[in-house]
């Protein structure tokens, strides 16, 4: 059975991560420098990116983001509007699995699949749900979220039904040295330039 040493799961491709480069370069110089004037909007927004960079640069916490990729066949089937955010997110994923080594990403067709209208945070003992639409639910409970996070990691990464075709298989994207332990051999491990490589492959298709 899968084991995970990461207490941080992220599911599906939320909107609310916090950008490195808004985070650093216009909203830390705002809320710091600015005597007091800022909103509780900007103050909240702030807190949230330093708690979820320090939990990034936690050198004990290995974050995973379950994610469903596109392949190139499903990418060009998308509308404009989708390809530019599609791309702008997976150019940000980039840079996050370069400059938080303890940062990965786990693609698996199991997955919620970016643009899918909800996603999950679990973190220590507290489940997050969050909606596009707005709203969310928050979940805190030991016993319960273990079970939330087992469920996660048996559902997409121990693909044992029989209705689930045996081809479609997950790939972890990492530059940690920790193997992923599962009932099944049905995945690979690559590193953050085989990531790149899937990034320049998916920018380029339009082109092909």
């Amino acid at each position: 059975m899968h084991t995970v040493s990461s207490p941080f799961i992220i599911v599906g491709a939320d909107s609310l991560s916090p950008d490195p480069n808004y985070h650093n370069k216009t909203l830390k110089p705002i809320v710091e420098d600015n005597g007091g004037n800022v909103t509780v909007q900007q103050e909240l927004e702030f807190q949230y990116g330093e708690t979820y960079f320090e939990i990034l640069n936690n050198n004990k916490i290995h974050p995973v983001r379950y994610i469903h990729l596109f392949d190139k066949e499903h990418y060009l089937k998308r509308v404009n509007p989708i390809k530019v955010e599609y791309v702008k997110w997976l150019e940000k994923k980039l840079q996050m699995l370069k400059q938080h080594p303890k940062f990965s990403i786990l693609n698996t067709p199991r997955a919620i699949a970016f643009g899918a209208p909800t996603s999950l945070l679990i973190f220590g003992d507290t489940l997050v749900q969050l909606y596009y639409a707005g709203g969310g639910l928050i979940v805190s409970g030991k016993e319960i979220v273990h079970k939330a996070r087992n469920s996660i990691i048996t559902d997409y990464l121990d693909i044992t039904h029989a209705d689930y075709p045996a081809d479609l298989t997950w790939t972890l994207y990492t530059e940690t040295d920790r193997p992923l332990r599962t009932s099944t051999n049905i995945g690979t491990v690559e590193n953050v330039d085989a990531f790149e490589t899937y990034v320049d492959d998916i920018k380029n298709a339009d082109k092909t």
